[in-house]
């Protein structure tokens, strides 16, 4: 994996990390630091906080799916919205109009995305986080808001394998282990075993990028992030029950333009998924 890591970084970029999780919600690997050479980048990125990006999105549907206000085929308006002083755009900065939940999120489409935590409240997606043992960390004086659907909160890549991981096992959130045996934990329920079916079904339909095209098995679901500013680029996937997060930027936050999650982090998570 290391090797995959290190294979050829694009320009600006300062390095990768990577995390994977067996089904057992055990670490196979952790690369908390690989081909990182910018000033003061010497940290593990695998427990720093970072800007999730869009990876957050498919817990939001799936908590809506879960109280009954969307389903994957619910249409959904993909237009300029303005929720009080906050007006977000889309990352290619084209409106697509009317769509399903089901291409919102394979699409990564924003507005649809800020239009589900709005129906479920952004207080109540980071109270259920926090309950399942995720806690996302808000800027210094901040109240959650509308902005955690687009990376506005920082996360751990530990946390996000943990929510990644209670997708691949029927919506129950288990630690991550890093011991052998694995230690028995009380697993928590982040929502119904039909819900985590959904979105996982949703996620095996969303597009690979040409680099990753005929490298890794379609079984693979899957979804891109990538920071406000271009300082982080994410691939989280799943597949067989197992778990990898792949993260691309610099560790002192300086920005690496024309990095994304779809074409820097999600081939290298689908060559390691191989």
């Amino acid at each position: 994996m290391l090797r995959i890591l290190h294979a050829t970084p694009p320009p600006r970029l300062g390095g990768w990390a990577a995390l994977v999780l067996r089904p057992d919600a055990s670490v196979a690997a952790w690369a908390g630091n690989a081909g990182n050479s910018c000033p003061g980048c010497a940290m593990d990125m695998v427990t720093a906080w970072r800007s999730p990006g869009s990876t957050l999105k498919p817990f939001i549907y799936g908590l809506a799916f879960q109280q009954g206000v969307l389903a994957p085929d619910t249409l959904m308006h993909d237009s300029a919205t303005r929720f009080a002083n906050y007006a977000p755009r889309n990352y290619d900065r084209i409106f697509h109009g009317t769509t399903t939940v089901r291409t919102a999120l394979q699409q990564s489409y924003n507005l649809p995305a800020v239009q589900a935590l709005n129906l479920i409240g952004a207080r109540y997606f980071i109270a259920t986080l926090h309950d399942n043992g995720v806690d996302l960390r808000l800027p210094r004086g901040a109240t959650p808001s509308l902005a955690l659907a687009l990376g506005g909160a920082g996360i751990r890549m530990l946390d996000l394998a943990r929510l990644y991981n209670a997708l691949a096992h029927d919506g129950l959130s288990t630690p991550p282990s890093v011991s052998w045996p694995v230690p028995n934990a009380q697993p928590s329920r982040l929502f119904s075993s039909v819900v985590a079916r959904q979105v996982l079904g949703i996620l095996r339909g969303t597009p690979l990028p040409d680099a990753a095209q005929g490298n890794a098995e379609r079984s693979i679901a899957f979804k891109t992030g990538t920071s406000y500013g271009q300082r982080d680029a994410w691939a989280a996937g799943i597949q067989s029950g197992w778990v990898v997060i792949v993260w691309a930027g610099r560790p002192d936050g300086a920005s690496s333009p024309g990095i994304t999650g779809l074409h820097i982090a999600a081939p290298v998570m689908a060559r390691i998924m191989d």
